[in-house]
């Protein structure tokens, strides 16, 4: 897990250079190290692992590709996806304290 931690972070990290805004890329920096917990959290579990994998690959072909279009959407839903699993796991970790 820890090796594909690593990983991931440089994927959002090139990404985010990749795409040539000084915007994007303030706002990445200011935010990242910030949800760096969440993902780390929504990572521990086998299945999310499994489809961000999945999803970081769609990702990267559309970018290979030249399809903006299809690359944003595919990385505001893979941010919602990783958002979702945390909201998930937060809340199993509240009924096991209960």
């Amino acid at each position: 897990l820890e090796g594909y931690f690593r990983a991931n972070q440089r994927i959002h990290c090139q990404i985010a250079a990749a795409s040539g805004s000084a915007t994007l890329n303030e706002v990445h920096d200011l935010l990242f190290p910030r949800t760096e917990w969440a993902r780390y959290f929504a990572l521990r579990s086998l299945r999310r692992w499994r489809e961000s994998i999945g999803e970081h690959r769609e990702i990267l072909e559309a970018l290979d590709l030249g399809q903006a279009e299809r690359a944003g959407r595919l990385m505001a839903e893979h941010v919602l996806h990783t958002g979702q699993q945390v909201v998930e796991k937060l809340a199993e970790a509240g009924e096991e304290a209960a």
